[in-house]
């Protein structure tokens, strides 16, 4: 196929600020041998309300967020015959005739969450998460098959975040940037394109080029020149963030005090630019994103997609094409809507299944044991091909003291019997390791 498909991602805010039991509940709710006969219905049958366990209770809610509604399907044919829309965690299918049923997928969540077995339950819907959620795949694509980590200022997903590897640390949100990530250098050139700083054929334009190959080669450049890529990007940020103090309208050549200096620091960065080009082979990629999440995908897009969504583009296409486009459902560049909200709740899953480990403060890498415990064998093949053993011991500890808190009487007495079983119960672990 000559065609090139496009992908459109849509905003994927798994379960927000709530439980992600929330899900579990629902497809609980549902029946699998019914054919509801459109979402309206499903509203009505089966997301009227949920239950959910929260300060020692049980409470219902009878709001249902737009979110919960779109996550809960399968990636969808997009706006004509060469698109797909990814999003959703396919617990349910929709038929040609507009009808909806649990997946099998939702169906075996269901039966898991009937069980009562909450690590196997959580771990399905983790399971779902990892093939499904792009954004998520994206960034344990890069843990699993590249050996990065992730790195949080707060060490809770809300702050500035990291992918590192080695010396290197590599934005994707900043909490000065965009809500939809960090920006990437196609941003910054751009701007200084618009306020006529440079032209539209100036070498600065190339530097978006490099980064791009950062992420295509998994942060396997050699370690000077992928630092001093990252360099120019930032001294090309500040004199955007120069421009910008300045308030300009108008073209920056109108103000010679400004433009002159600009010119000079201008003619650093390319002349810099320029010998680093000529160390490194580098060709233009299709595509040129001013989200750098959005580039993490698009420099390694066919294996963040992944086989699983890839069965529904073929479905829906009718083969695999040669060639794919990264849009959003409603403009050419997807939106992040707040990147970390959207992957913050699928990330902190992980890390309560150990999927993730914390092995220094605010410092995340992937447990491949862990993975193997848990999750389907393909989906580990898949996104864990890195072995990687943590040390589980902060984990323990984080763990050990939540229970102590969690488990004091009104007199602040703590019964040891109920701290190991606290601690057992959350991490999965027998009492004779817990004594270990």
């Amino acid at each position: 196929m000559n065609q090139p498909v496009d992908i459109q991602l849509a905003t994927d805010l798994l379960w927000n600020s709530t439980d992600p039991e929330r899900y579990a509940t629902l497809v609980k709710r549902a029946d699998p041998e019914v054919r509801y006969q459109s979402t309206n219905e499903l509203r009505k049958e089966v997301f009227g309300y949920y239950e959910y366990f929260e300060g020692g209770e049980t409470k219902e809610d009878t709001r249902l967020g737009w979110h919960l509604n779109r996550n809960m399907y399968c990636p969808q044919p997009g706006k004509n015959e060469y698109s797909v829309k990814l999003g959703g965690i396919n617990l349910f299918v929709k038929t040609d005739d507009g009808e909806y049923y649990l997946s099998e997928e939702g169906i075996e969540l269901r039966e898991l969450y009937v069980s009562g077995d909450v690590t196997e339950w959580k771990a399905k819907l983790a399971e779902l998460v990892l093939k499904y959620s792009i954004r998520v795949r994206c960034i344990i694509y890069y843990l699993g098959v590249h050996g990065c980590n992730i790195y949080s200022d707060m060490g809770t997903f809300r702050g500035d975040e990291y992918l590192e590897k080695g010396d290197l640390k590599y934005k994707y949100y900043g909490t000065d940037e965009s809500s939809n990530g960090a920006y990437t250098a196609n941003y910054y050139t751009e701007k200084l394109t618009s306020y006529g700083a440079i032209g539209d054929d100036n070498i600065l334009h190339r530097l978006y080029d490099l980064e791009h190959l950062i992420l295509a080669t998994g942060f396997s450049l050699e370690s000077n020149h992928q630092q001093e890529i990252l360099r120019l990007k930032d001294a090309t940020k500040s004199l955007v963030g120069k421009l910008e103090a300045e308030d300009l309208d108008e073209n920056v050549e109108e103000h010679p005090e400004i433009s002159s200096q600009l010119r000079r620091d201008v003619a650093r960065i390319e002349a810099d630019l320029s010998n680093l080009i000529k160390q490194i082979d580098v060709s233009e990629p299709n595509e040129r994103f001013d989200y750098v999440p959005n580039l993490l995908i698009d420099a390694n897009f066919e294996h963040i997609v992944g086989p699983f969504c890839m069965k529904f583009v073929e479905k829906y296409i009718g083969e695999v094409p040669n060639d794919f486009r990264l849009r959003g459902v409603t403009t050419d560049e997807p939106g992040g809507s707040k990147i970390v909200e959207v992957t913050r709740h699928g990330l902190r899953l992980l890390t309560e299944l150990g999927i993730l480990v914390e092995e220094d403060s605010g410092i995340l890498r992937h447990n491949t044991a862990r993975s193997k415990e848990l999750l389907n064998e393909d989906v580990v093949a898949d996104l864990f091909a890195i072995e990687h053993a943590v040390d589980d011991t902060q984990a323990f500890m984080k763990t050990f003291e939540s229970a102590y808190i969690k488990q004091a009487n009104t007199d602040g007495v703590v019964f040891w019997p109920d701290i190991v079983d606290a601690v057992t119960n959350q991490l999965q672990i027998s009492k004779e390791k817990f004594s270990e």
